[in-house]
């Protein structure tokens, strides 16, 4: 496989072509004017290194010393979508948390269960909190 390595980084400009969740079908002649603006150099590989894939993580390709390596990179907007999605699911069941509050302080008895609104409520705090922890690396 031929790929095209910026000299001052070693990023492969068309490691896309390595691996992309978005399918692709042009020939790495096609995709070379993409690259025009770029100091780079070609370079022909046999072997991919074996990497894996990872919730919320691009992928890069490098190559340096004549080793092709994968650094994996945080997807911020990925993230942040589902941080967003995450906090409105939460934001929607307050109204549970707040009826029920004021149920208890009239003392009239609650109509949730409430030990599982606080778990489903809980996992989703956590995953947020996990999502924001990615953003920070």
């Amino acid at each position: 496989m031929k790929i095209a390595v910026r000299n001052n980084d070693g990023y492969v400009l068309n490691g896309f072509m390595i691996y992309c969740e978005i399918p692709h079908t042009g020939t790495y002649e096609e995709y070379l004017p993409l690259f025009k603006e770029e100091d780079y150099s070609e370079y022909e590989i046999s072997e991919i290194p074996e990497f894996e894939t990872r919730d919320y993580m691009l992928i890069d390709f490098y190559y340096r010393n004549r080793i092709l390596s994968v650094r994996y990179t945080p997807n911020v907007v990925c993230i942040n979508k589902e941080i967003n999605c995450l906090k409105k699911e939460l934001i929607a069941s307050d109204y549970i948390v707040i009826k029920s509050y004021e149920a208890t302080m009239i003392g009239q008895p609650v109509e949730y269960n409430m030990n599982k609104i606080h778990i489903s409520r809980q996992k989703l705090r956590d995953k947020i909190n996990e999502l924001e922890e990615l953003l920070k690396t």
